[in-house]
């Protein structure tokens, strides 16, 4: 549970600061760019046509001579013409500039940068197009240090993101840890504790049975004396389940040798009852975790499916290997779940028939065990109500 929260915290973090850093980012790269490309939009707008209007006179001519002298002047700009697709005129006889011109003055774009130049195109009548082009190795060397810049300003403030969020929400779950430690800690000591004088007791009713003999008297403490150590058990069980221990062991073994022989102490029960159950478990699946997990999953879904399935109904029990998942599915027919308490059945304590839950006895921690079982293997637990029939499936990776 721990785990979640902490990852949904750090998910709250770093979703909206990564965005934030995205725009950032974005933003310092499109004003310089756009700053750099205006820049050289500018410079090759000082240029003119290599050739001038046909149609001018003499002062337009003498101005166009004017205006090829200030191209001269700039280094790497040149000037092209195209009237349907041949070219009239050049200031280059460089084949890769003149395709690119080319390639250009057909374009859809009037002017912008491609392929590390600026363009500029002008049409002149109906089918005339004047091409001017800029390669400037300063406007260029500026847009990489912007592209450069900006993936910098992206990175470094991701890999900030992640480490305030992991710090953060330590910091945040911090409380939340702790007083979650102090609750197993307190369940288990007050378990341990309780032991002592429930068997004090037991032995004190056993000295009174060989002495007056049994009596319903007796019978009653001696099954609320069998019932608060099944509690103690299964809260026991809970907590040991919620974390790892030292003493645990973790290997590979046949988990579908394991699961056959924990559904077997259960046939003889709902044979008595006349269920049938169909076992359907995959030959030969290894798993690496520990088997005493396993049966805190299996046998748990089971006794739920048997608990909550009528006589003469049906049971199905499945175990696959899919990918790097062990998936479990035991499906029962009885009543279905309601909705509103399918996101609640697996709290601890949570009965969706109270009434008839107090008198079989059962705490509601059957559930609680699996699902902390489930998630100690990054796994999870779900549960599904459809045609009568209840699924629960239980996914888990290997430890």
């Amino acid at each position: 549970m721990l785990k979640k929260l902490r990852r949904r915290i750090r998910l709250l973090i770093q979703i909206p600061m990564i965005i934030l850093i995205i725009l950032v980012s974005a933003a310092f790269f499109y004003l310089n760019y756009s700053g750099i490309v205006s820049s050289g939009n500018n410079a090759i707008h000082r240029f003119t046509l290599l050739n001038g209007d046909p149609n001018a006179g003499d002062k337009d001519d003498e101005r166009s001579r004017a205006n090829k002298r200030e191209i001269a002047n700039i280094e790497n700009a040149y000037e092209f013409e195209f009237n349907d697709s041949e070219i009239k005129s050049k200031s280059t006889d460089d084949e890769r500039l003149i395709e690119t011109a080319r390639s250009l003055a057909y374009g859809k774009e009037r002017s912008g940068f491609y392929n590390g130049i600026f363009y500029c195109v002008e049409k002149r009548g109906s089918d005339t197009y004047i091409v001017k082009l800029l390669l400037d190795e300063d406007l260029n060397n500026g847009l990489r240090v912007v592209s450069i810049t900006s993936a910098c300003i992206f990175v470094i403030g991701v890999a900030l993101v992640f480490v305030l969020s992991f710090t953060i929400s330590k910091i945040i779950i911090k409380p939340v840890a702790e007083n979650e430690k102090k609750q197993k800690t307190f369940i288990s000591d007050t378990s341990h504790e309780l032991k002592t004088p429930l068997a004090v007791m037991q032995a004190n009713a056993e000295v009174l049975a060989s002495e007056i003999s049994e009596n319903k008297w007796l019978g009653y403490i001696n099954r609320e004396i069998d019932d608060m150590e099944d509690l103690m058990g299964s809260l026991l069980l809970l907590s040991q389940s919620e974390q790892e221990s030292e003493k645990e062991t973790i290997h590979e073994f046949d988990v579908s040798e394991k699961a056959e022989l924990l559904i077997s102490i259960y046939e003889s029960h709902a044979l008595e009852r006349g269920i049938t159950v169909d076992v359907d478990i995959q030959p030969n699946v290894s798993f690496t975790g520990s088997e005493y997990d396993l049966e805190n999953i299996i046998s748990p879904l089971f006794d739920n499916a048997l608990r909550y399935t009528p006589d003469k109904g049906h049971i199905r029990f499945s175990l696959a290997k899919q990918r790097k998942k062990l998936v479990i599915s035991v499906q029962n027919e009885g009543e279905p779940i309601p909705p509103e308490d399918r996101e609640n059945i697996f709290d601890r304590f949570y009965r969706v028939d109270k009434a008839r839950s107090r008198g079989e006895k059962h705490y509601g921690l059957g559930l609680a065990i699996v699902k902390a079982t489930a998630e100690k293997y990054r796994g999870s637990v779900s549960v599904d109500c459809a045609g009568g029939v209840t699924s629960f499936t239980v996914n888990l990776k290997k430890r």
